[in-house]
């Protein structure tokens, strides 16, 4: 029998549910990100960001950003009753300090600012199995993965094959830290969010003609997917893709790639943040703190695109068009 890995009670959340609502009320909402989009100019998009207290006197945009979503994992971690229970949502840092720890030490580059907080392991921890390649020090859900993406970058000198080695490592950890929890609502979050990255690579894979060995390495099994059934539809085409997509419980992600490629990225953004929507107005349970985490950082991305969009001159049409739900 499996073994449960989180005994909790939805009331033993209500204490950090409450929390969290209050704090809900910093994040900006719909009405604010509409402020921004109609803004004139970056600095008038900037002045609202500071108005709303998204942004400090003299911080940068980028620190700010950064800001929302550390913030959001560290009040979590605060309150959360299970302190590790919403290690999926973050795990996907550690696995990109890896790639980029890897990278630096064997190209001897420097590759400290390229390094992501917050993270569930500690990055000298990454430095250290890397730099004395004693991967053994690394959590069982990383060790294997880091020492096979290692071998792959020094005998092969491919630096494409070890990051997509990775980039499967952490969706197979986000997998199986999710996959064991008592919760539904963490189950399936954790299915969807890998489930949504492997439509996009096997998407992009069908458009650039991958093949199929590579793309075997990079797509990570799930109830809802499978990754055989991908990769055949990717050898014949995005549209076989779609194709089979529109037989399972993502059809609508089929609908928007029947549009363009941008629509269904958004839609795969989107499915996330309407996933935890669900649980907005529920007082217990694990769901409104992964919900947090998750409108957080699907605001830095909004937000990201907007000022990218204002810098660049785009039109408020263009910009409404690329931005993503933030709740």
């Amino acid at each position: 029998m499996r073994k449960v890995r989180n005994p909790l009670k939805d009331i033993d959340y209500a204490t950090a549910v409450a929390r969290v609502r209050v704090n809900e009320n910093y994040l900006l909402d719909t009405s604010d990100i509409d402020r921004l989009v109609s803004a004139k100019s970056e600095e008038e998009a900037m002045a609202v960001l500071q108005e709303k207290g998204f942004l400090s006197a003299g911080e940068t945009i980028e620190n700010a950003l950064s800001s929302v979503v550390s913030k959001a994992f560290s009040l979590i971690k605060e309150i959360a009753p299970d302190k590790n229970e919403f290690d999926f949502l973050l795990i996907k840092n550690d696995f990109h300090n890896l790639k980029t720890v890897l990278k630096g030490v064997i190209t001897d580059t420097d590759y400290e600012e390229y390094l992501i907080k917050p993270s569930v392991i500690d990055i000298e921890t990454i430095k250290t199995a890397v730099k004395e390649q004693k991967f053994s020090i690394l959590p069982k859900f990383m060790r294997d993965v880091a020492l096979e993406a290692y071998n792959y970058f020094v005998t092969t000198s491919d630096g494409q094959l070890s990051d997509i080695c990775i980039d499967k490592g952490s969706l197979e950890a986000v997998l199986a830290l999710s996959k064991d929890n008592q919760n539904e609502f963490i189950r399936d979050l954790g299915e969807l969010i890998v489930a949504s990255i492997d439509m996009r690579i096997a998407v992009r894979a069908a458009k650039i003609k991958q093949s199929d060995s590579v793309l075997k390495k990079a797509l990570c099994d799930t109830k809802s997917l499978s990754s055989q059934k991908l990769i055949a539809a990717a050898a014949e085409g995005v549209a076989a893709v779609g194709e089979y997509i529109e037989n399972t419980k993502y059809s609508d992600a089929a609908t928007e790639l029947s549009k363009s490629l941008g629509d269904f990225e958004k839609w795969c953004d989107n499915a996330l943040v309407n996933f935890v929507s669900s649980s907005r107005y529920s007082s217990f349970g694990p769901g409104p703190l992964a919900a947090y985490i998750v409108r957080a950082e699907a605001l830095q991305k909004t937000v990201r695109i907007i000022i990218s969009g204002k810098r660049t001159g785009l039109s408020e049409n263009e910009i409404k068009q690329r931005i993503r739900t933030v709740y």
